[in-house]
């Protein structure tokens, strides 16, 4: 019997890379360590979900066969709010006054904001989605990272940091060796300590040096979908 289950709640339209990016490592470390975790999917109403490639994936249960897992996963993408349900917002309180380690991927932030568990805990969610984000929850410790693990609390932005969030995971609750060998068997090349930003450098993607102009480019982005005068940005 595995040591650690894992639970992870799918809202419609999550993102299946990411999802596989959190699973996979969990596969692997089993291939060399035994089986150390076990996983299943639930979902709000126990039927399938349709990720945002539109393909299905099954699930064990629904928010009321969810138990105490060891972890829980709120995995979600576009549209999160669709997942912002008392049912659901009550059943992440549950597992938080529990002392189940809370994670989520990519805007699954979302929904452990909404609920407070991440009240004073550093966070991360998709790039594209932490402007709103921010300023939707002042009171989380936002910042644009490949994924944050603080106390009870574990987050990432998506896509292939889910597996960097999984690896560090791996390497705290066993060894760093595990996780390095899991890394390897992955083809992925790095075993990050989460602080790198999470997206491609301004300079590699506007093909630019100029500390002036990727200076600029920062302010824009930092600031989101408000435009910024002339005088900010000087």
């Amino acid at each position: 019997m595995a040591k650690y289950d894992v639970a992870f709640l799918l809202i419609p339209k999550f993102s299946m890379i990411a999802l596989y990016g959190a699973v996979e490592p969990l596969r692997v470390a089993n291939r060399f360590a035994g089986p150390v975790f076990s996983w299943r999917f639930i979902s709000v109403d126990g039927q399938a979900v349709a990720a945002s490639n539109d393909i299905p994936v099954s699930v064990s249960g629904g928010l009321k066969d969810i138990g105490t897992p060891a972890m829980a996963v709120i995995s979600a993408s576009y549209e999160p709010e669709r997942g912002v349900t008392q049912p659901v917002l009550n059943a992440i309180r549950k597992l938080a006054r529990q002392r189940v380690l809370m994670a989520a991927i990519d805007t699954g932030p979302f929904l452990l904001a909404e609920a407070g568990v991440l009240d004073g805990y550093r966070a991360t969610c998709h790039w594209e989605s932490l402007p709103g984000f921010r300023e939707s929850y002042p009171q989380v410790q936002a910042a644009q990272t490949l994924y944050e693990i603080d106390r009870g609390r574990m987050t990432c932005a998506g896509g292939a940091a889910a597996i960097d969030m999984m690896l560090d995971w791996i390497g705290r609750l066993l060894s760093t060796q595990l996780s390095v060998a899991v890394a390897d068997q992955l083809v992925h090349v790095r075993v990050s300590d989460g602080r790198e930003q999470a997206r491609v450098p301004a300079r590699t993607r506007y093909g630019t040096d100029d500390p002036r102009l990727l200076a600029i480019i920062a302010a824009m982005e930092e600031q989101g979908e408000e435009p910024l005068d002339a005088a900010a940005l000087a």
